[in-house]
């Protein structure tokens, strides 16, 4: 009786197993077929902007091309810049790119440095209307609120680093920051003067390796373990042009593990991660203050670990000291740390930091920053120290 039992449990077993093989396997075929189907738009929507800016006929094509340099160096006392996200010198150019002729839209973004090159952004789109653009291709998260706004453009922003929970993937991000896909977005004017602005997409997110998050790359592209996610932003804004405004975010994404399992979490599937947040800007003058609030719930599937629920953000205030002098300071905080074991994969997370930044623009579109932060992690305490050069270059 008993082996009638063993063989009956080892029969369902196979049974199971055999079954989610199979469910693995459809589910790969499918993902390679979005896929395959993404970079076929891609290229025929390519192929489609190109004849139409090569064309004759209707409006003459609009055409702008944007490169951003930065130097870098950072210097952490006492402390192995190899057991954080930095690096002591870093050498970078962003290079943006638009055509448009008509309702077609042609966007990239190639950012290139000493240790590592990549298509950040590509996009194809058509503009239905002036209140609307709908794009196919690689985005960058419309559910991070500092991304949105600075890009990968040092120049552009006022300090060298930005939030630790709004780091790139390669940088020990927590959040997926780029998907390949569609992305729509929209701008209505509202009574008032006001702007209501949204944006809403979805498409493959990135997965988990043991260096961290890693976004689909469309010059290497392997779909193995990417999954679905969809993001949107909701931002009401004082007037077109004004920075003042509140907005909310939401993300939901399914996170696979690609290579050999973590060893806190040898059973791991994927994380089902959830994201809200809120954020407010307010410019008056010179001055500058910004909140943002991200509440993260992520459930490690396949293990016995409770939902990680982490509550973090951060708070901005800038001024101009003089016209060309501005000053920065930045306290980000994250708490219920104790009840997230998905923080566990991101041991060098920044849990609080304290940042100083003065910005000197010495000449036209050329700038020179320094920088000061106070950092917590999980298991390390330290000080960077950085000094950047930066300048929109075209």
């Amino acid at each position: 009786m008993r082996v009638l039992i063993i063989l009956a449990c080892a029969s369902e077993v196979s049974a199971i197993t055999t079954a989610l093989t199979e469910a693995s396997i459809i589910r790969a075929k499918i993902l390679g077929k979005v896929l395959i189907m993404i970079l076929r738009c891609l290229a025929g929507a390519l192929m489609l902007a190109v004849s139409a800016a090569a064309a004759g006929e209707g409006d003459a094509p609009q055409h702008q091309l944007l490169v951003f340099g930065s130097a870098e160096v950072a210097r952490v006392p006492k402390s192995n810049l190899t057991t954080i996200y930095s690096r002591p010198e870093v050498l970078a150019a962003d290079v943006l790119f638009t055509l448009q002729r008509g309702p077609i839209k042609l966007f990239g973004e190639f950012e290139l440095n000493d240790h590592e090159s990549d298509l950040e952004r590509f996009q194809i789109g058509w503009e239905p209307s002036e209140h609307m653009v709908l794009w196919l291709g690689r985005f960058h998260q419309p559910a991070s609120i500092w991304n949105s706004e600075y890009h990968h453009g040092q120049y552009l922003q006022t300090p060298i680093t930005r939030p630790g929970v709004e780091n790139w993937d390669d940088d020990g991000g927590i959040i997926p920051q780029q998907f390949t896909g569609v992305l729509t977005e929209s701008n209505w004017n509202l009574p008032g003067g006001r702007v209501l602005k949204i944006a809403a997409g979805g498409g493959l997110t990135s997965v988990l390796t043991p260096e961290g998050l890693e976004s689909f790359d469309l010059l290497r592209p392997n779909a193995d373990r990417h999954r679905f996610g969809y993001q949107a932003r909701v931002a009401l804004m004082s007037d077109q042009l004004s920075e003042s405004g509140a907005g909310l975010v939401y993300a939901q994404e399914k996170i696979a593990w690609r290579d050999a399992l973590p060893a806190p979490f040898p059973m791991l599937r994927y994380v089902d991660f959830s994201l809200a947040g809120a954020y407010a800007t307010y410019v008056h003058g010179s001055w500058k203050l910004q909140a943002v609030g991200y509440y993260i719930d992520a459930q490690l599937k396949g293990t016995s670990f409770r939902d990680s629920d982490v509550l973090t953000g951060y708070l901005t205030l800038e001024d101009a000291l003089t016209p060309n002098l501005r000053v920065f300071v930045r306290r980000e905080d994250s708490s219920h740390l104790s009840e997230a074991p998905y923080l566990r994969l991101f041991p060098r997370f920044p849990t609080a930091r304290s940042t100083l930044a003065v910005r000197w623009d010495f000449m036209r579109r050329h700038a020179l920053t320094t920088e000061l932060s106070d950092t917590y992690t999980a298991t390390d305490h330290y000080f960077e120290y950085r000094l950047q050069w930066s300048a929109a270059l075209r």
